[in-house]
């Protein structure tokens, strides 16, 4: 069967948004099925999440005020601040 893009996305909430695996990159109407496993334990690449957009949902790095900007909509409105 072939999926989107060719290739398997990960399920890790990962705040490592660069990486080609990460499921963000995956559009959310996509018709194509998606191939999704949980790449966490053996990824070099592996950031874990500290929290998530208020307004995307999107995983975010790091805490506090570096935590505020979303990397995937840019929305400020992701920190409590």
């Amino acid at each position: 069967m072939i999926c989107y893009r060719d290739m398997v996305f990960c399920a890790a909430e990962c705040a490592n948004l660069a990486c080609k695996h990460n499921r963000w990159h995956v559009p959310a109407d996509t018709e194509l099925p998606v191939a999704i496993a949980d790449f966490s334990e053996d990824c070099p690449e592996y950031e874990p999440s500290s929290d998530e957009c208020t307004n995307c949902g999107a995983p975010l790095k790091g805490e506090g005020s570096e935590a505020c900007t979303c990397q995937v909509c840019g929305s400020h409105g992701a920190c409590e601040a």
